[in-house]
């Protein structure tokens, strides 16, 4: 059979389209999910602060059939949890409903507790920047403690510091009174070559000769 028949290379463009087809659907799906899952938790989110700003601004709304009220006149109840602990709603956009969890949707909800817990939060830091000015203030208590700690240490090597160099400019000045000058020096190294070198060109003179 021809290798280079054109049916049997369109049957194997087919094959490879169908595959990437297939999971080019695969990866569409995937991202289809991750986008309803992030949508979901999105409109959870809104619902929520929703909620909460509906809440703090009515003081009528106290307990939790209070709050099944408020819920009930926005969206479509489907379920309330036999334990207690949450309120399903039906999905605005359709899909799967969603599940409403946390304190305000508890049967054990009451106001006063809503109320701690914001009086609670804001005694935090409200952003990243208080809590790295927290941080800073306390690293600098901590460097004050040390630095009283240590310093009668500090002193004492700052006194014997100061005696140290004291010494040694007295040591470089009896020095610098007893050796020779620096052209001393040089001349006494630059003599003993000129004399080698002399006595080698008069070698080569005589050579010559």
């Amino acid at each position: 059979e021809d290798p280079n028949d054109p049916k049997r290379k369109r049957a194997y463009r087919l094959k490879g389209y169908e595959y990437n087809q297939q999971k080019q659907q695969e990866i569409d799906a995937q991202a289809n999910l991750a986008g309803q899952k992030e949508k979901k938790v999105f409109i959870e989110e809104q619902i929520a602060l929703h909620l909460i700003e509906a809440i703090a601004g009515d003081e009528s709304i106290q307990t939790q059939a209070d709050v099944i009220e408020l819920i009930g006149s926005m969206f479509e109840i489907t379920r309330i949890a036999k334990d207690g602990k949450s309120i399903s709603i039906k999905h605005p956009d359709g899909g799967r409903n969603i599940k409403l969890k946390g304190m305000i949707y508890e049967r054990d909800f009451k106001r006063q507790d809503l109320e701690a817990l914001g009086r609670e939060q804001t005694k935090k830091p409200a952003n990243r920047s208080e809590l790295q000015a927290s941080n800073q203030r306390e690293r600098e208590k901590r460097q004050h403690r040390l630095e009283q700690r240590f310093a009668k240490r500090r002193g004492s090597d700052r006194q014997l510091d100061k005696r140290l160099r004291s010494e040694l400019a007295e040591f470089k000045q009896r020095t610098d009174q007893t050796s020779p000058e620096p052209d001393q020096l040089i001349d006494s190294a630059i003599e003993p070559a000129e004399s080698k070198r002399s006595a080698a060109i008069a070698s080569d003179i005589k050579s010559d000769r």
